[in-house]
């Protein structure tokens, strides 16, 4: 897991963010007391009297020391609040692991100076210049290319909606989503085309109004095909049904985009489902299969009709479902000021599932009948980390003897 895991996000990835840190320390004064350097005025009232923390040490925020904050944030999630009891001397704070590996101090510090950008090109974003993604697209990048040196997958796969829940503050029409209907109203959307559980193509939800065509903009070199449904839309052709329809029955239109032609189809099932698909053509020339479908009216089994369209979009749905299930088990749940971070963090989330899925697929005989699973997956990456790196405050103590030493 741990090997597959550095390929996927690889010793320069680390060595990059780090240096992006380190500067994004700087600029913030990291280590010094801004809030003293103001005019009275000027002061923020939080910090009147008590000043800012001084200390700081671009060791928590190098390579070895972010790759141990990641680690941390892994171990917060095996080791949530709920899986202990709450009696005051079984208290889970007691046993927090950021407690047994970081001082109060350095906790913060590492999540307030933490910056996956190069906050020296901030100010070159806008204009035509301007990406929606500058903000993690270090890591979505590094992500592609180590999924994609993995692993040759198949082209053909089916696209899903997913995202992350937001609960920190800002963000609201650019990073996160508002969608009333959802459990959770507040979140970060993602358009995904996955196989076997394992991302192939994804793109997030930047401010632009829902469309059935830019909401798939998949990078063009991906040429993955792909099926998906869509909700009722002004975008999306119109074709007529009667007040009534039998099971089965189907009506269909093409459409371009960007010199690419997608298949429309409507399909009567229980409800109207609407398909957008690259791969198929005409649906008449690949008609499908009959297949034994539950009524619900009926309270029986019966025989309708289903499209190759409908056929492909279940056989892949799979995994981008399995996707959904792995993310949201190691779903890091951080509350900040900085949207962008609940993106990086859903990338950093997605590189850990992959490698599992990596794994299963390298050795599946270890996974058979769930000799190992998941968790011992994430468990064994955390381990492996701590193993060989040891905690922040053991890195400290050697970083010292180092220096006393040379001196």
């Amino acid at each position: 897991m741990r090997y597959v895991f550095d390929k996927i996000l690889p010793k320069q990835y680390w060595q990059k963010v780090s240096g992006f840190s380190v500067a994004y320390a700087k600029k913030k004064g990291a280590g010094t007391d801004v809030n003293a350097a103001k005019a009275p005025q000027d002061r923020h009232p939080r910090y009147q009297g008590k000043g800012q923390h001084r200390e700081w040490n671009d060791l928590w925020v190098s390579p070895v020391g972010l790759l141990l904050f990641h680690q941390t944030l892994l171990l917060m999630v095996l080791n949530h609040r709920s899986n202990h009891e709450h009696h005051f001397s079984l208290n889970s704070l007691l046993r927090s692991v950021v407690a047994e590996q970081y001082s109060r101090n350095t906790w913060q510090q590492s999540l307030r100076f933490f910056c996956p950008y190069d906050i020296d090109r901030i100010d070159n974003n806008t204009g035509e210049n301007y990406d929606p993604y500058f903000k993690f697209r270090t890591i979505r990048d590094t992500l592609h290319d180590g999924i994609h040196a993995l692993i040759n997958p198949p082209k053909v796969g089916s696209y899903d909606e997913g995202g992350k829940p937001y609960t920190g503050k800002g963000g609201e029409g650019l990073t996160v989503h508002y969608n009333p209907k959802k459990p959770n109203k507040r979140m970060t959307m993602c358009f995904m085309i996955a196989v076997y559980g394992i991302p192939l193509a994804w793109e997030f939800y930047t401010g632009q109004r829902s469309n059935a065509y830019n909401e798939k903009k998949f990078n063009s070199a991906e040429e993955a095909v792909a099926t998906g449904t869509h909700r009722k839309n002004d975008k999306l052709p119109t074709l007529t049904w009667d007040a009534t329809y039998n099971r089965g029955e189907y009506r269909w239109a093409t459409a371009k985009h960007d010199a690419q032609t997608y298949l429309y189809m409507e399909y009567g099932d229980n409800k109207i489902v609407r398909f957008l698909s690259t791969k198929h053509g005409s649906p008449d020339g690949n008609p499908g299969l009959n297949k034994e479908r539950w009524d619900s009216d009926g309270r029986k089994y019966v025989q309708i009709f289903l499209p190759q369209v409908k056929l492909d979009y279940d056989a892949g749905m799979g995994g981008c479902d399995l996707a959904d299930y792995l993310e949201y088990q190691v779903r890091i749940k951080y509350r900040t000021r900085r949207p962008h971070l609940v993106n990086y963090f859903w990338h950093f989330e997605t590189a850990v599932y992959s490698a599992h899925r990596v794994n299963t697929l390298l050795y599946p005989e270890e996974y058979e009948n769930g000799k190992r699973t998941f968790h011992d997956d994430v468990t064994s990456l955390c381990e492996s980390i701590l193993k060989n790196v040891g905690s922040i405050r053991q890195v400290e103590k050697k970083c010292w003897k180092a220096h006393h030493e040379d001196l």
